[in-house]
């Protein structure tokens, strides 16, 4: 009888949350309303300080200013690990950490249907880029006619630290 009820608890532990994530993305308004933080592109490895004099030369080619930064949302980035909920948006703006899914083949070491967390640095054109990454992302190299950016779930609202961290386990070990 024990194994039984153990069985049923876990399966409606399951539906719970498949019913959880489902009525966050209705309400959210995207497909990825709650994802992780599973590379390092968005870390910042020292103080905001030193990790600014590292980086300044690369956001002045898109006119951003350590005030700019400064006042952008997760200034001080995303860790590994971290959960990140994600509300659909019409109005994505320079700054705002955006999720999307990329086009097959535009990034090198990328798999399909990936989800990428990344700043917007430029919105004509559109040009994301990992706080921990020393290039901006080549969203706008077409392959096979078509965008690098396939669909843009929406923008980053809320982390919850450390918390993604068996997605992350689970992404290092069969990709998902």
């Amino acid at each position: 009888m024990g194994m039984k009820k153990e069985l049923a608890e876990v399966a409606l532990a399951v539906i719970v949350a498949l019913a959880a994530y489902q009525t966050a993305a209705l309400l959210l308004g995207t497909n990825v309303p709650v994802t992780s933080v599973v590379t390092g592109s968005m870390e910042h490895s020292v103080d905001f300080d030193q990790w600014w004099s590292m980086s300044e030369t690369e956001y002045s080619k898109f006119n951003i200013t350590r005030e700019d930064f400064l006042s952008f949302p997760y200034k001080k980035g995303l860790y590994v690990g971290d959960i990140v909920v994600v509300k659909k948006s019409d109005g994505i703006k320079k700054g705002d950490v955006i999720v999307y899914h990329p086009y097959e083949g535009c990034f090198d070491n990328v798999p399909p249907k990936a989800t990428i967390i990344h700043r917007v640095v430029s919105t004509n054109p559109l040009v994301t880029k990992g706080d921990n990454n020393d290039n901006p992302d080549t969203l706008n190299r077409r392959i096979d006619g078509k965008s690098c950016i396939l669909s843009i779930e929406g923008k980053a609202i809320a982390t919850l630290p450390l918390l993604g961290y068996p997605r992350t386990i689970l992404f290092k070990i069969i990709g998902i």
